[in-house]
């Protein structure tokens, strides 16, 4: 039997691939003697084949599962020979092939494509997409309960739109949230109930909160809060990530202006954050939004290659020139 469990949402294929772990341990070998785990380091013409086809140890099956085949395998002829070795499996052994990524767009080895679309049709296959928006919300809803945590609607909206569709990140959180919470000693009849400035206090650092309220100003053109947060920024943060992340919100901006809603369903973000965008877009027209990426990502090569001189000065030039050249713009339309 051959499982392949794919997609770009590890935490949730990693609890797909526990249960099998357990139901495995649980009827077939509690030992665990028939379990056996490659990695990418342990990918090796000569042995791989055998290793997978071992026959078991005092039981009726192994369990191998190999990890990251595709992504991280290096060695050409290794699809090859698992393709092979899929073929050959018998009864006597379950291999789960477990990756981290989505099914790709080209291929370079055309034995690793062969052998995806072979698992595709003759494999158990499960994929796993990222979660967004209220499905993303509901499991966050789930993994607050399974730490005995209640959490309020626009406390978990503020915890996706800060963690994004990373599943483990969340979990992670709510662990820290449900610490907290028994720390500050409040009785409650239910469980304890996680408020946004919870969230706040122990999930989003003070300069993560800051380039939340830069990027607010910035997308509002709001030219007094966006002085005050620049020089927050600034102060907290190297130049080239505060690009990165101005460079991505315009992309979103031009994404939303040029596309209308079709651009707003391809960016994929939290409801929350994508209603930001949308109202923040009003301030802008497709044509400086163009004009203003193409500065910032001219200024991102320049700093890279030591060809802008000090990059706070000239990240803050730009930034603040280009935008006062378009107030008076706006204020005469």
């Amino acid at each position: 039997m051959v499982i392949f469990l794919y997609g770009e949402d590890p935490w949730r294929k990693k609890q797909k691939l526990n249960q099998l772990k357990e139901r495995f341990i649980r009827d077939i070998d509690p030992s665990k003697l028939n379990l056996a785990t490659i990695s990418p380091a342990d990918l090796q013409e000569e042995t791989l084949r055998s290793r997978i086809l071992a026959q078991p140890f005092l039981a009726r099956k192994r369990l191998v599962i190999l990890q990251n085949f595709f992504s991280e395998g290096r060695k050409k002829t290794l699809a090859e020979i698992l393709l092979k070795t899929c073929k050959d499996i018998g009864e006597n052994t379950i291999l789960i092939i477990d990756e981290n990524s989505s099914k790709p767009k080209t291929w370079k080895n055309s034995d690793a494509r062969a052998l995806w679309e072979y698992l595709e049709k003759e494999a158990m296959t499960e994929e796993f997409k990222p979660f967004y928006g209220l499905k993303l919300e509901a499991v966050i809803e789930k993994q607050a309960k399974q730490v005995g945590l209640e959490i309020e609607r626009s406390a978990c909206s503020l915890l996706a739109l800060f963690c994004g569709s990373d599943l483990g990140a969340t979990e992670q959180e709510l662990t820290k949230l449900a610490a907290f919470k028994a720390g500050t000693g409040q009785s409650t009849s239910g469980p304890p109930r996680v408020l946004s400035e919870d969230v706040k206090k122990v999930c989003i650092s003070s300069p993560e909160r800051s380039i939340f309220e830069f990027l607010d100003a910035f997308g509002a053109k709001d030219m007094r809060q966006l002085s005050t947060r620049l020089e927050e920024q600034l102060s907290e943060s190297d130049p080239l990530q505060l690009m990165s992340r101005i460079i991505g919100h315009l992309r979103a901006l031009l994404l939303v202006s040029s596309k209308g809603s079709s651009g707003s369903q391809a960016l994929r973000l939290h409801p929350f954050q994508l209603k930001k965008i949308q109202t923040q877009v009003r301030h802008w027209n497709k044509f400086e939004l163009k004009k203003l990426l193409f500065k910032f990502m001219a200024l991102d090569f320049a700093i890279k290659r030591g060809l802008a001189g000090d990059g706070r000065v000239q990240l803050t030039t730009t930034l603040l020139r280009t935008l006062l050249q378009k107030q008076p713009t706006r204020a005469t339309t």
